[in-house]
Parts: structure tokens; sequence; C-alpha cells
């Protein structure tokens, strides 16, 4: 299979209120910050961004996508709450692996928690990239060239 993305980044979502499922506005804030450290991989590339179906995600993802001025998908299966199912997921990025230089996924705890050590051993056959729980509105970015990982964290 040829693979052509380089950049591969987990976004957990921001703060959020839970009445409203909407981000508060830390949220927005280190949305935002984020969004503009994602900002200088993407540039000249071709970027991909999938969001879960949540409030709290689609709200993150939006943010995003107009600081990068690109549209966002929403996949249902990104938000764990639906189905957790991680082999599902992994398969849905393979959907994409041949389609984008940069793949930036929008959604929650459970999935940026395992999801990146999942993919660094299925796609790139390494066990050294390790992941962990990230605060909210964080991201894991692989460098899938390199096969390195390191958490992006604007707070």
């Amino acid at each position: 299979m040829l693979f052509l993305v380089k950049d591969v980044f987990f976004v957990r979502h921001g703060d959020y209120s839970f009445s409203s499922g909407k981000l508060n506005s830390e949220g927005i804030r280190l949305i935002n910050i984020l969004a503009d450290e994602i900002l200088p991989y993407t540039l000249n590339k071709k970027i991909v961004i999938l969001s879960s179906s949540a409030i709290r995600t689609l709200d993150s993802a939006e943010i995003i996508s107009n600081k990068l001025n690109i549209r966002f998908e929403t996949k249902e299966i990104l938000c764990p709450d639906n189905n957790f199912d991680l082999k599902a997921v992994f398969n849905l990025i393979q959907s994409y692996i041949e389609e984008a230089d940069i793949l930036i996924l929008v959604t929650h705890l459970e999935y940026t928690d395992v999801l990146p050590y999942y993919f660094a051993c299925k796609q790139l056959k390494t066990t050294s990239l390790k992941s962990f729980p990230i605060p909210k509105g964080s991201a894991w970015h692989i460098n899938c060239v390199e096969k390195t990982i390191k958490i992006i964290n604007p707070q």
C-alpha cells in the first residue's frame, strides 16, 4: 500500500459546558492556540479533518477547520459513546492514508488515550511510540516519516 500521509494529529476536544455540550471560553481559547500550532505543518499540504459527531468535537473541528481554511467531515465512529471500536477507527484512518498529507482526527479521551499507540504499532510497525491521556484542547502529533510522537499542549 502506498503510504502518503506524513503527519497525523489526534486532537482531544476542548473544555466544554456539560449542560449544553458546547465549548466554553477556555475550550475555545485552547483549541484556537492548538490550531495555530498545527497550522505550520499544513502549509501547501493536502489536509483531511475528521470529527466525532459530539457537539464539543464539532465545535473544536470547526475552529481548526476555519484556521486551516478547509472543511471537515463528521464520522459517528469517532464518538466512543456510539461504540468504542479501535479497529474500526484504525480502518477509517487507513481509508484516508492515500488521500492526505496531513490527517487530523478530532475526538475524545477514549481515542486520544490509546489510538496513537495502536496506530504506531499497526501502521508504522513500531512499539517505541507510547501514548497516554492528554488534557482537553491538546493533541498527539505523529510524524509518520520520522516515526516520532509528541504532545501539542497549549495550556
